[in-house]
Order: structure tokens, then sequence, then C-alpha cells
């Protein structure tokens, strides 16, 4: 599955209602998920902690230009006491996600059950996501240490309360 067509995926299935920051973290666990299942990251990306949280260094931001210039993506910047952009899908549609059928399902599934949470109960659950806890700033994130039989993505029903 090629990143970029996975951003571009992402953003119009939640066209106008995505963030910098909540697709990121979309993305990530999407490939926690992917990793816990298969050993490999869905995406193309090398996750570290930077600042607050998971972070590709490299990469996304060269994705998110490369959408723009191709007038698939169209980035709205709103002016607010912290500013934020907004992105939107004005590419063909539907966009095509190619890939495994377990690849599909939790792309599809991750969007379906975290993409409405609020950006708080999205960070809350992202921080303390088995790869992310006990890392420490500017340090690669190990996927590693996940372990296919405990804290999968879909076992954590319980954060559905938060979805306020």
């Amino acid at each position: 599955m090629q990143t970029k067509n996975l951003i571009s995926y992402i953003i119009e299935k939640l066209d106008g209602q995505i963030t910098t920051t909540k697709l990121v973290k979309l993305l990530y666990l999407m490939d926690v998920e992917y990793y816990r299942k298969t050993k490999k990251k869905l995406t193309d990306f090398e996750w570290f902690y930077y600042h607050y949280g998971p972070y590709p260094k490299a990469k996304f931001q060269e994705y998110i230009e490369e959408l723009v210039a191709e007038k698939k993506v169209f980035i709205e910047k709103k002016k607010a006491e912290k500013p934020f952009m907004l992105y939107h899908y004005i590419g063909e549609k539907p966009s095509k996600l190619s890939g495994s059928n377990k690849a599909i399902l939790i792309v599809n599934r991750i969007i379906s059950e975290y993409g409405s949470f609020s950006l708080n109960a999205l960070l809350d659950y992202v921080y303390h996501t088995t790869p992310f806890e006990g890392t420490k700033n500017n340090e690669k994130i190990d996927f590693s240490k996940l372990d296919d039989s405990l804290g999968s993505v879909d076992s954590f029903t319980e954060l559905e309360g938060k979805n306020a």
C-alpha cells in the first residue's frame, strides 16, 4: 500500500474534519495495528517521539505537498487561538486504495472507530499505545515491542465513551 495514497484515502473519508494532528495519529494507529498483525508497518514512515507524540519526521510533509500539487487535496487554514489546518479531498472520487484485504480492513476499521474521536480522546489513546510508551523525546519508536495478543486497537472499546 502506498503511503501517499493512504493519506489521500483518509483525507477523503474524513473530508473537512481532519487536521494534521488527527491525520498523523490515525496513520500511526494503522501502523500499530498492521504491525501487530503482520510484523510490518503499513506506511513507509519511521516514527519518532517528536514534541508531544508519534510523528513521522520525514516524508509526511512531502506527501501532503504532492497531493496539493496534484490537486487532490486542499488545505484550509483556520485562525484560532492556536491556528490549525483542515484537509479537504478535491480529487477524483472515490480515491483508490489498494493493498491486501487485511490492510484495507485495518485502514477502514481505524477510520471508522477513531476518525470521529475528539482530538483529546484520540491523543489520550495514542499516547498509551505499547510502542509509544517509554519512548523518550526524539527517539525512534520501537514497533517490535508490540505483542499481537495484548492491547490490539480493536480491543479498546472503553474509549468509545470518550468520543465527545
